[in-house]
């Protein structure tokens, strides 16, 4: 099959390429080594209709960090060039790790270790995907106000390297680099070592949950730890508000001109009101620092996939030797599809987390609670695109902040396979594009899910051998629960694609609306258009209306 990257984008500031050769964390031929895991990552075929310019705006995320991407960058590259001179000194010796004393380090972590003066492994409380990541940003702003160098580390365990599932974008190198990654292994190997110092008490290092936030806030600023480890369970938003606009008022206050470190630069930037709102710019900086491997991507590029740009097989002239298997050459070429491919900003995601606890359907297992919840979920994301995209075409807008025009498909998400089963047994949706004359807009919305998938049925013996005229068959006959990222079990790992498949068709989309728990809440961060998203349920299941949504009003907020 062929691979297809979302992301082909140059970076301004730092370049982050996984062609190059880096010889802490990036290796040779399109592969990531991380420690014990090899990711491979195509990045030489592009689609159309998934990659594009317009993915996300640099300008939307904060300049500060931009500006730390860049320094990021040359930290890295520094780091390197102390290594290579620390091996010129070696002469045959021991591994020498003084070098990394000078540098302080941030690291967003599940992972597992011996964690503040403890003799033995203690795994780390990581919850999902969302307790994992959606703090970043404040990571962000803790490394660049501290001059910590950030990377975002799972264990091999939890369930895998995070590289596994998602790979760095363009614009900064997020991947615990091996050299930093041995110093920790040999610091917990180390007998007797107390509260994880070395020696000569050079490489201190302190952890703490993602409950402990308020102490690890506390203690990230004392440039004599080393190492700060850890995570914020809240997710970090009003805790980053906060810190952006005190720091907007210091820097108006401020009459240095001479930053002496890069933190200080921060105080001296021109922040704006809205880089303290994660709104205004999660989307794009999620999409700078985050592409999905290879693994995900296979996955994810299924849902804008075309068939008719496949060309018929052709043999290239009469004289060459005919494949005696020419459905071996057609499946090298084909995929699974939609039936009308989704194109990005022009669709919305209805989530809905039924297992979550207290929700109605996992304290009762009534099916007539979750087919309700589910086609008001579907209905709330139908009616909130339609809305945005009849005003759309009625003020004639053109800004990036509003719904693109033609909005046609609802995607469905669900951590409960009757949910995905109650969407297509509901639905009975049209394989057409529809019209932009359409008389009722509702109507022309198709409603998907990964059991719409298709795919050439090679086995049926009436389909034309050539790939002409190929009958199709459903990829996925059976929905199957997937698995939460907590309850990981490392045989269990290709089960773990499909989240993060969800998670990058969210920010894809234009709009999320979603229910409880925090998958669907980052969903909507994700997406190109977050104040289109809302909850369509409250307090533990009860339906909430779903508002008309106005993408003119919600730029004045």
């Amino acid at each position: 099959m062929l691979s297809v990257v979302v992301l082909g984008l140059f970076a301004l500031y730092f370049t982050f390429s996984t062609n190059q050769t880096v010889n802490d964390s990036i290796c040779d031929d399109n592969v990531i080594k991380n420690h014990t895991t090899t990711v491979t990552t195509a990045t030489a075929d592009f689609h159309p209709r998934v990659d594009s310019e317009d993915l996300f705006h640099l300008e939307n995320i904060p300049a500060f960090m931009r500006e730390y991407f860049a320094w990021h960058g040359r930290q890295l590259q520094q780091m390197k060039e102390d290594m290579k001179k620390s091996e010129v000194n070696l002469r045959g010796g021991e591994e020498n790790y003084d070098y990394l004393s000078k540098y302080r380090f941030l690291i967003m972590r599940c992972a597992a270790g011996k964690n503040n003066g403890r003799n033995y492994f203690e795994d780390d409380r990581c919850g999902g995907l969302s307790d994992r990541l959606k703090p970043f940003p404040l990571f962000l702003f803790y490394a660049a106000t501290t001059d910590r160098i950030l990377f975002i580390r799972w264990g091999s365990n939890r369930p895998a390297p995070i590289e596994q599932f998602m790979i760095p974008g363009n614009f900064w190198n997020w991947t615990v680099p091996d050299m930093l990654m041995r110093k920790i292994e040999k610091l917990e190997g180390t007998v007797d070592v107390d509260i994880n110092n070395d020696f000569n008490d050079n490489f201190t290092r302190l952890y703490y949950d993602g409950l402990e936030y308020e102490k690890m806030r506390e203690k990230i600023v004392d440039q004599t730890v080393w190492m700060i480890e850890g995570n914020d369970y809240t997710g970090g938003r009003s805790r980053y508000e906060q810190l952006v606009n005190n720091k907007m008022k210091m820097a108006s206050a401020s009459t240095s001109d001479q930053p002496s470190s890069f933190s200080d630069t921060l105080s001296a930037s021109k922040l704006r009101p809205q880089d303290a709102n994660y709104e205004f710019f999660y989307h794009d900086l999620f999409h700078a620092t985050f592409r999905p491997s290879s693994g995900v991507e296979e996955l994810l590029s299924a849902y804008f996939y075309d068939p008719n740009s496949i060309k018929k097989i052709e043999y290239k002239n009469e004289n060459e030797i005919e494949n005696e298997n020419p459905e071996d050459e057609l499946l090298s070429t084909s995929r699974s599809w939609l039936p009308v491919p989704l194109q990005r900003n022009q669709y919305a995601v209805a989530h809905y987390r039924a297992q979550y606890p207290r929700e109605p359907y996992r304290e009762t297992q009534n099916r007539t609670i979750l087919r309700e919840t589910t086609i008001h979920a579907v209905e709330c994301a139908k009616s909130r695109v339609n809305t945005a995209s009849q005003l759309n075409r009625s003020q004639n807008t053109s800004s990036t902040a509003s719904l693109n025009e033609g909005v046609s498909a609802v995607y469905v998400a669900s951590d409960t396979a009757l949910v995905v089963e109650a969407v297509r047994d509901t639905y009975h949706n049209h394989y057409d594009k529809p019209s932009e004359e359409s008389a009722n807009p509702m109507k022309s919305v198709n409603v998907w899910t990964y059991l719409d998938l298709q795919t050439y049925d090679t086995d049926n013996d009436s389909s034309n051998r050539d790939g002409g005229n190929m009958k199709t068959k459903f990829t996925v006959t059976l929905a199957e629960d997937p698995p939460h990222l907590n309850f990981a079990q490392r045989d269990e790992l290709s089960a773990f694609y499909v989240v993060f498949v969800d998670l990058f068709l969210m920010s894809y989309a234009s709009c999320v609306v979603y229910g409880a728990g925090g998958f669907g809440r980052m969903g909507s961060l994700l997406s190109y258009q977050p104040s289109c998203g809302m909850p369509y349920t409250v307090n533990h299941g009860i339906l909430q209306p779903c508002s008309p949504y106005d993408p003119l009003g919600s730029l004045d907020d």
